[in-house]
């Protein structure tokens, strides 16, 4: 998803990075992040478990998103897309992660009874529920409607510091982003046929017009 940086004044903190990453010569080409560098990044972790009696196959899948306020992350449809043969047992989400193989590092600010164990790794949040957009259909590319909302179990304290975790800002309606500057981010392949990156990566790159897509 589109890290979109902004501070807007209606009195709610959203887009706020940290002063000591603002000055740094990023690459246009991408890297590591800094830790906690972009507060609004949501690590999600689907797991999948068989329809047919008797098969014990998991699946696990992931996808990232972002905090848009305490209690709401939006993220991709094609990321809940179910695959045949299986049912979707839970779905988890990690705020305030950077390297996945480093579980101290991600942060919780729900009551215990909402968190779980997300395999081996980290801990995680679970999710109360997800609503896709109505219209997006599973495998069609590049849809304007690959959208989906997630909805934590209860709101998130971002007023404290300490966490590291503030959502991000959302354009304002008929605001003209085509053609500026962004930052994709998350834990994706760093490679076509590679494996996914355990630290929290990005790259600089234009917004194009959904028209040219």
């Amino acid at each position: 998803l589109l890290s979109y940086w902004a501070i807007v004044n209606s009195g709610t903190r959203c887009g706020i990075v940290e002063p000591n990453y603002l000055n740094n010569n990023r690459i246009v080409g991408g890297g590591e992040a800094q830790p906690h560098e972009y507060p609004w990044i949501a690590y999600i972790q689907s797991v999948y478990v068989s329809t047919i009696p008797g098969d014990t196959r998991e699946l696990i899948d992931s996808c990232d998103g972002s905090l848009i306020e305490d209690q709401w992350i939006v993220s991709a449809a094609h990321c809940f897309s179910t695959p045949n043969g299986f049912k979707s047992q839970q779905v988890m989400v990690a705020l305030g992660a950077h390297n996945l193989a480093n579980k101290a590092e991600t942060r919780l600010i729900l009551k215990p009874e909402h968190v779980c164990s997300l395999i081996y790794f980290l801990f995680a949040l679970k999710v109360i529920y997800i609503i896709r957009n109505v219209h997006f259909r599973d495998g069609v590319v590049a849809s304007k409607y690959d959208i989906s909302m997630i909805k934590l179990p209860q709101r998130l304290d971002l007023g404290n510091e300490h966490y590291h975790i503030t959502p991000i800002c959302l354009p304002h309606v008929g605001e003209q982003i085509s053609k500026t500057d962004c930052q994709s981010i998350g834990w994706g392949k760093i490679s076509a046929y590679g494996s996914s990156s355990n630290a929290l990566k990005y790259v600089t790159h234009p917004i194009i017009h959904v028209d040219e897509c």
